[in-house]
């Protein structure tokens, strides 16, 4: 069975080198940078939470995924969650964590990016403040192309652009905790300690499982 993964923000499918030969051992591996995401082009029917869960299903449909292993860090989760809602038979398993699925929930970054201007969401034709940022957060040595391939994913609008889908949050969030009992698929969710874990997943459907990680 498949596993498919999708790139966390504002990273790219690079994120996943470390673990990639572990992962192909379990299966066949997709490895996705959602529309407006790492070096995908945008697509404004897809960039909120809802309209990503249905460019999922589209895209499965043209890949012939069945059913599948979903793993969606960071902006992948509300996209798996809205997709496993309207078919979850397509999912197995879901891993997901350090994406917000409620406005309450959301960590100083993404909600910064919602209340910013956009023209604050401009980061310049080299995405200094973002190659910064990652740099910051990343703890084992980063080949200069994959830090490339980060810089360009969110240089010269890009990452502005990509913005659009955390700033549909304040519509799409809300609507989660109803639709959560259409969610059979068991869920694995991954989240910091320093982040009120409980309360992460308070609308979750059973099954679900959390994983809390050293922050």
């Amino acid at each position: 069975m498949p596993i498919v993964l999708t790139s966390p923000w504002p990273e790219s499918v690079y994120a996943f080198r470390l673990i990639w030969p572990q992962l192909a051992e379990l299966g066949p591996l997709v490895a996705i940078d959602l529309p407006g995401f790492g070096m995908s082009d945008a697509s404004r029917g897809a960039l909120t939470p809802e309209g990503m869960g249905g460019f999922i299903l589209r895209l499965f449909g043209e890949l012939g995924i069945q059913r599948c292993h979903a793993i969606g860090p960071d902006i992948g989760t509300t996209a798996f969650l809205f997709a496993a809602t309207e078919q979850p038979e397509r999912f197995a398993t879901l891993t997901v964590g350090s994406g917000g699925t409620g406005m309450d929930l959301l960590g100083e970054q993404h909600r910064g990016n919602i209340e910013a201007p956009e023209d604050a969401l401009d980061v310049g034709p080299d995405a200094e403040p973002i190659v910064g940022m990652i740099q910051a957060l990343i703890t084992v040595p980063t080949p200069q192309d994959v830090m490339e391939d980060y810089r360009l994913s969110s240089a010269n609008g890009r990452f502005a652009e990509a913005a659009a889908f955390v700033r549909a949050y304040p519509t799409d969030l809300p609507k989660l905790p109803a639709l959560a009992e259409r969610v059979v698929t068991p869920v694995l969710v991954h989240l910091r300690t320093s982040r009120p874990a409980r309360a992460a997943v308070k609308w979750r459907p059973p099954p679900a499982h959390t994983a809390e990680l050293p922050a």
